[in-house]
């Protein structure tokens, strides 16, 4: 468990708890109370540290974010991998919280084992991330407020791929869900969550004519291996792969 936490915060650069909890814990509260004692020891032993709070100061446990030491990525004979993180946090933090779920995700469900961050494909194309599986797929986290019907904003935000061939993964959340999501994810949604959540990629996607581009929600991070992605403006799930 102590390599598994090093590994995972040293692919995702900084984690919360929840990031980090084992996906067969009950609740949510026994999934953070497990993974915070190899958090503590591994605070101690000076192969993780603190980094940055999410914006809000409520429940500081679990929007607390760490990232791995040199000494710890040298622990798990990583260190030439380390690379200090310098990143400004902001309100954009629950943004990267979400999207590292996803990262999970494909660790967990597909056995990915390379993540980049930040990249910078070209001046218009900058994925929040690219996993190598073994194809590259790009990865975007697109937050909106359907309250103000801003469906068209997650596809405005992809016109910048036009014909490239990779696929991309676009991962959708309303605001009105983002913090319930990253601070809750353990949490058993009713069957109307799921539909809403489905219904929400299907008005997205519709929005989106690149046949490369497939829309899921954060609600499924923890089932991309099944068919949870709408594709090509359809009203079918699909795989992604």
């Amino acid at each position: 468990m102590h390599n598994r936490i090093l590994d995972d915060i040293l692919d995702f650069r900084y984690a919360t708890p929840n990031n980090l909890s084992s996906w067969t814990c009950s609740s949510g509260h026994a999934a953070t109370n497990g993974v915070m004692q190899y958090i503590k020891k591994l605070i101690t032993a000076g192969y993780i540290e603190k980094t940055a709070i999410l914006y809000n100061q409520n429940e500081k446990r679990r929007r607390q974010l760490y990232m791995i030491t040199k000494r710890g990525a040298d622990s798990i004979d990583r260190k030439h991998e380390y690379k200090p993180v310098t990143r400004t946090y902001s309100d954009s933090t629950v943004h990267e919280i979400l999207l590292r779920f996803v990262a999970r995700g494909f660790k967990e469900l597909f056995n990915a084992r390379r993540f980049e961050w930040d990249v910078k494909i070209n001046d218009k194309i900058k994925p929040d991330l690219v996993v190598d599986q073994p194809q590259k797929i790009f990865v975007e986290m697109e937050i909106f407020n359907k309250m103000h019907y801003q469906w068209s904003k997650p596809a405005e935000s992809m016109k910048k791929y036009g014909e490239h061939g990779n696929p991309i993964l676009v991962v959708i959340c309303c605001d009105q869900l983002k913090n319930d999501i990253a601070l809750n994810p353990f949490q058993s949604y009713k069957p109307e969550h799921i539909k809403i959540a489905h219904e929400d990629c299907k008005r997205v996607s519709k929005k989106i004519k690149n046949p490369r581009i497939f829309v899921t929600h954060s609600l499924f991070y923890n089932r991309l291996n099944e068919p949870v992605c709408i594709y090509k403006g359809g009203t079918n799930k699909h795989k992604l792969i």
